[in-house]
C-alpha cells in the first residue's frame, strides 16, 4: 500500500474557520477567505470578503470599488457613503499547503459590530486558546 503525504503538512486548521466563537452583546464573528499569489494579496481578499459579507447580510448598499483598497490593520472600514462598520481583525491563519494553482488561501476572524456606533468595546481574543480574554 502507498500512502501520499503532502510534504508542506502543517498543524490542523484553527476550529474558528469552521464554527465562530459566541457572540457578544455588541458583536458577532465572522470569517473571511482569500485567495491570492502571495500571503499578502490573499489577507486582503479576505478582509474584503469579510467587509462585504458582513455588509450583504445587513442590507447595506457596498460601493465595491472601495473593497480593494481595505487597510488590514483598519479597524474601521467604509464600506458605503453613509454608513461605517466597526471591525477588529483577531487572527488569521494561512493554509500553507501547496496547490496545483500555486494560490495561497488565507482566513481572518474579525469581530463585527451589530450596529454602526458606538464602537463597541471588542474584548481580546487569544488566536491560541481560541477564547475571548477578560
Amino acid at each position: 500500500m502507498l500512502v501520499a503525504i503532502p510534504i508542506n503538512a502543517q498543524s490542523a486548521r484553527p476550529y474558528w474557520i469552521k464554527q465562530t466563537p459566541n457572540q457578544a452583546d455588541d458583536y458577532y464573528y465572522r470569517v473571511g477567505v482569500g485567495k491570492g499569489r502571495t500571503e499578502d494579496l490573499a489577507e486582503s481578499k479576505a478582509i474584503a470578503n469579510l467587509v462585504y459579507e458582513s455588509v450583504l447580510a445587513k442590507g447595506i448598499p457596498v460601493d465595491v470599488s472601495q473593497l480593494d483598497s481595505l487597510s488590514n490593520i483598519s479597524d474601521i472600514a467604509t464600506i458605503s457613503h453613509y454608513y461605517k462598520i466597526p471591525i477588529n481583525i483577531v487572527c488569521k491563519y494561512t493554509d500553507r499547503y501547496v496547490r496545483s494553482d500555486n494560490m495561497i488561501t488565507v482566513f481572518v476572524l474579525a469581530q463585527v459590530s451589530k450596529r454602526a456606533s458606538p464602537i463597541p468595546d471588542f474584548k481580546t481574543f487569544d488566536c491560541d486558546t481560541q477564547q475571548e480574554i477578560e
